[in-house]
C-alpha cells in the first residue's frame, strides 16, 4: 500500500480529528439552520447546539461527525 504524501495525510487527519470548541458556528446533518456550539463532551464526542438566534431549542448529543464548520466567508454572508 502506498502512503499518501505527509502533507495530504496531515491535512486529512486535521479535518477528521478537529475538536469542536464552544462558540464554533456550525451546521449539523439532520438539523435545519445555523448553530453555535454551547457545550462539548470530549469523552462522548458530542456537542450541544443552540441556534444562532438563541430562539430555538437546545439540541444535545450531536455527534462531531455530523458537524460542518462554517468558514469566515459564510460568516460574512450571514451577517449582511
Amino acid at each position: 500500500m502506498t502512503a499518501l504524501p505527509e502533507t495530504a495525510e496531515t491535512g486529512l487527519m486535521a479535518a477528521e480529528t478537529r475538536v469542536p470548541r464552544e462558540h464554533d458556528r456550525v451546521t449539523a446533518e439532520g438539523q435545519s439552520g445555523v448553530f453555535n456550539v454551547v457545550d462539548v463532551d470530549e469523552k462522548a464526542r458530542t456537542v450541544t447546539l443552540q441556534t444562532v438566534t438563541g430562539n430555538g431549542p437546545v439540541v444535545p448529543g450531536v455527534s462531531w461527525a455530523a458537524l460542518k464548520y462554517m468558514d469566515e466567508e459564510e460568516h460574512s454572508a450571514e451577517r449582511t
